[in-house]
C-alpha cells in the first residue's frame, strides 16, 4: 500500500504520526524527523516521524523540506524555518515560511 498522508490533527505531540492504516494504532516512537510535504489532497503540510519510519513519510507526497525534529516543531504559533521550526510572533497563521 502506497504511503498516504492523514488528517490533521491539532493534538500537539512529539510523536511519530505513522499508521499502517487509517484505524490503526499510531507508532509509539518519538519523533526524529521532521518532514514537509506537498500532499495533492491537503497541501503543505509537515509530518512527525520517527527514524525507522521517516521512509514512509518521504513517500507519502513530494518533499518540500526536511530536518531533525526540534522541541518547537509541532506546537502551535511555530513555522517552517528551513533547518528548524521556530516561534512566530507575527500575529499571522502559523505556516511554512520560504
Amino acid at each position: 500500500m502506497k504511503p498516504y498522508v492523514g488528517e490533521a490533527s491539532s493534538d500537539y505531540t512529539d510523536r511519530c504520526a505513522y499508521a499502517r492504516t487509517p484505524s490503526s494504532p499510531k507508532c509509539v516512537s518519538r519523533a526524529t524527523v521532521h518532514v514537509l510535504v506537498d500532499d495533492p489532497t491537503h497541501g503543505v503540510v509537515a509530518l512527525a516521524t520517527c527514524t525507522e519510519h521517516s521512509p514512509h513519510a518521504r513517500a507519502a507526497a513530494p518533499v518540500v523540506g526536511e530536518h531533525r525534529y526540534g522541541s518547537f516543531c509541532g506546537l502551535p504559533s511555530t513555522r517552517w524555518a528551513g533547518d528548524r521550526c521556530e516561534l512566530d510572533d507575527s500575529g499571522c497563521e502559523p505556516g511554512v515560511s520560504r
